[in-house]
């Protein structure tokens, strides 16, 4: 079975990948930044507001931050999000897409694919989104397409896009500050360029990266780590981290990370990166280990309250992270370092949380059989 993932970012960069096959990933959740009011509006400081906008004030006691259902429900079969420049969430499975309005919270049918295929999408510097690889099964088998799409909101319907340069299974695809979108697949990379008319081979990888993460740093770079390492009995997963620097087009290594299968990858707003949970042989992990970017050094911190795998967690817009898994979850406080409680029951297994202008946090669901409400996190009342 297919499972959605999602690359992360900072500054509303944020990338849905649909993992099938080779460089495929672990299951993750996506932030964004920017989005729209709405009910139940929750203003940029957190605070929450009326069911007319953000900010508006209740006049009643303070509510605690809570998870909420949405008023409408999902289509099937539901999908991975990514925030859009107008503050709607676009929402992308194997077949098409749908878009979620916070303002009235309800989801509308976008269209299909061209080509239906488990890929990964990423959201243009112009509104459009990406969708770039995947697969098709031809003959009983799988084969990897170079093939993209874009989908136009002017015309409401996926189009025809550059193809890459060379066919891809599944992939990360991360929208760097200057606009262009970064492919990593293996040990090769391509660039789009932020007008989306052609894709440029770039640097490649000091190593081969196989079901990796990455995510754009504060300071612009691109960090790619974990995935499958060839080199393991059993699956083992790599230690080996690459910086991508957009200046030159070029990566090199830097600390390495230990990660596991399922391990959680996502950029702080103070320019470190998080690294969380994951399996490790049977067992899995508690640990949580950040990096520096001015000495390129890691740290632990925590533990996590809970072992986990398959979640990178949402950065609020307070700076702390939001991890939720299933019945419980909990904050990482980027000025403490420490994990502390959240509200229950949360959404999950792996669910994809977005950022929304307001400050909530939506989380939608992959493979749902019948329409259903998708779940809404509401920061705390003062």
């Amino acid at each position: 079975m297919g499972r959605f993932m999602g690359g992360t970012g900072v500054l509303g960069v944020a990338s849905i990948v649909l993992a099938a096959g080779a460089c495929s990933i672990d299951e993750r959740g996506l932030t964004g930044a920017g989005g729209a009011t709405g009910v139940s509006g929750v203003a940029a400081d957190g605070s929450a507001g009326s069911a007319g906008g953000p900010g508006g004030g209740t006049g009643g006691a303070p509510v605690p931050a809570h998870f909420e259902t949405t008023r409408g429900n999902m289509i099937p079969p539901g999908g991975r999000g990514a925030l859009l420049p107008d503050g709607r969430v676009f929402i992308l499975n194997e077949a098409g897409a749908q878009t979620f309005d916070p303002a009235s919270g309800t989801f509308t049918f976008a269209g299909n694919l061209i080509t239906p295929r488990w890929a990964t999408a990423a959201v243009l510097a112009d509104g459009r989104v990406l969708v770039a690889g995947g697969e098709i099964v031809v003959d009983n088998r799988t084969q990897p397409l170079a093939e993209t799409e874009i989908y136009d909101f002017a015309q409401g319907a996926f189009v025809p896009g550059p193809p890459m340069t060379q066919p891809r299974a599944s992939l990360t695809a991360t929208r760097m500050h200057d606009g262009r979108i970064l492919v990593v697949c293996g040990d090769t990379a391509e660039v789009l360029d932020a007008a989306a008319t052609a894709f440029t081979p770039v640097g490649n990888t000091t190593v081969t990266y196989y079901g990796h993460s990455a995510v754009l740093l504060a300071d612009g770079r691109v960090m790619v780590a974990g995935g499958n390492d060839p080199r393991s009995v059993g699956g083992g997963q790599r230690a080996e981290v690459n910086l991508f620097d957009p200046a030159t087009n070029t990566f090199r290594e830097t600390s390495h990370l230990q990660f596991g299968n399922g391990t959680g990858l996502v950029a702080l707003p103070d320019g470190r990166a998080l690294k969380t949970g994951g399996y490790f042989g049977f067992e899995k992990s508690d640990g949580a280990t950040t990096w520096e970017p001015v000495n390129e050094s890691v740290a632990s911190v925590g533990p996590m309250l809970e072992a986990n795998i398959g979640t990178d967690g949402t950065v609020l817009s307070d700076g702390r992270v939001l991890f939720t898994f299933g019945a419980s979850s909990e904050l990482f406080d980027p000025a403490t370092n420490t994990f502390s409680p959240g509200p229950a029951p949360a959404p999950g297994p792996f669910p994809s949380g977005v950022l929304l202008r307001d400050g909530r946090v939506l989380f939608t669901a992959n493979l749902v059989q019948a329409p259903i409400p998708a779940t809404l996190f509401v920061p705390a009342t003062p």
